[in-house]
């Protein structure tokens, strides 16, 4: 007996959509897809990373940012492609010529929006050692504090954004184990816009979410897990 020692087979992107144009019945299995079913597929993907994106699904997909300072700025606009930042941030001094591989690095805690606005002296130079994610518009915005007297970098842990779906030739920006439930939402998609029968389109949604709960089950940590209270209870 051979096993392949493949693992991971990757649909490209196209590929994804033609196996869900022949589930939704607007292909069948000797056409390919044209350039309006294509077109019309890829849509449908990309709204849908987008929507399993706003339920949180993302959130297992950590990155780093690295930030460059300048002295005397204390907010800074973030890549239109981060999601949210989250945990503590190092800030690396101007003296360090290899960022990666600093050799003296000190924390920035994330704080609540209630405990920056009750800063009493927002004016303040010096390291900073505290940063709060302000959330008002598309765009994250972190603001510093104290605001930075000197030049440096900051580097942030971020929940980065999926790539578009665009591209046919590329391959999705999930893991190998959403394709069966990407490709069910496609085709259900597609049924329900190509006007097909209700029972075809319902059976669609429902395979989708049986394979999307799937998935989100398998992309919960697998570690032990510990709940800890933070405020004063009455036993301790």
């Amino acid at each position: 007996m051979t096993i392949n020692a493949d693992r991971t087979q990757t649909y490209q992107i196209v590929e994804l959509c033609l196996r869900a144009a022949r589930l939704a019945g607007v292909r069948n299995k000797h056409q390919a897809l044209d350039v309006a079913t294509s077109r019309q597929a890829m849509e449908a993907l990309e709204n849908r990373v987008r929507h399993l994106q706003n339920k949180g699904v993302r959130t297992r997909e950590r990155v780093f940012l690295n930030v460059p300072l300048a002295a005397g700025t204390d907010r800074y606009t973030l890549d239109a492609n981060v999601l949210d930042v989250f945990g503590t941030a190092m800030f690396i001094p101007s003296t360090e010529t290899d960022i990666e591989h600093a050799s003296c690095e000190t924390p920035i805690q994330m704080v609540s929006r209630d405990e920056w606005q009750t800063k009493s002296s927002k004016s303040a130079t010096g390291r900073p050692v505290e940063y709060y994610p302000h959330r008002e518009a598309d765009l994250v915005e972190v603001r510093l504090w104290p605001i930075p007297d000197d030049s440096g970098t900051v580097r942030f842990q971020i929940h980065q954004k999926a790539a578009n779906s665009t591209t046919g030739t590329n391959t999705v920006d999930f893991e190998v184990t959403w394709q069966l439930c990407l490709q069910h939402w496609i085709a259900h998609d597609l049924a329900l816009e190509d006007s097909k029968d209700m029972e075809r389109v319902v059976y669609l949604a429902s395979l989708a979410l049986k394979y999307e709960s799937e998935c989100i089950a398998f992309a919960r940590p697998r570690g032990t897990q510990q709940a800890i209270i933070d405020h004063d209870t009455g036993y301790y």
